[in-house]
C-alpha cells in the first residue's frame, strides 16, 4: 500500500519520526511477527534516548524474543500496558 500512496507515506513517516523525537514516553507493543515500521520507530526512540535521555522506552508484551533491541539497556520490558500506565503517572 505504501507505493500506491507515496505522498502520504512520505508525510506520515516524517511526522512519525518528529513525534517520537518530541515524546516523553515511547511504548512498543510486541507482536509475534515484528513489523518493519515498529522496528524503525524503536530505533528512533533508542537513538533519541542515547542523545537526550528521552523518551522513556517501554517494550510491552509476551513476544520479546523477536528483536535483540528489546534488550537494549534503555528499554523497560513490561508485560502489560496497565503496568506502564501505573509507572508513568
Amino acid at each position: 500500500p505504501y507505493t500506491k500512496h507515496k505522498k502520504l507515506s512520505k508525510s506520515y513517516s516524517a511526522e512519525d519520526i518528529k513525534n517520537i523525537l518530541n515524546s516523553d514516553v515511547f511504548i512498543l507493543l510486541t507482536n509475534k511477527t515484528p513489523g518493519f515500521g515498529s522496528t524503525t520507530e524503536l530505533g528512533v526512540a533508542l537513538a533519541a534516548f542515547e542523545l537526550t535521555k528521552k523518551p522513556i522506552v517501554y517494550v510491552v508484551g509476551d513476544h520479546i524474543e523477536t528483536n535483540m533491541f528489546y534488550f537494549h539497556p534503555a528499554v523497560n520490558l513490561r508485560k502489560t500496558v496497565e503496568t506502564v500506565i501505573k509507572e508513568i503517572k
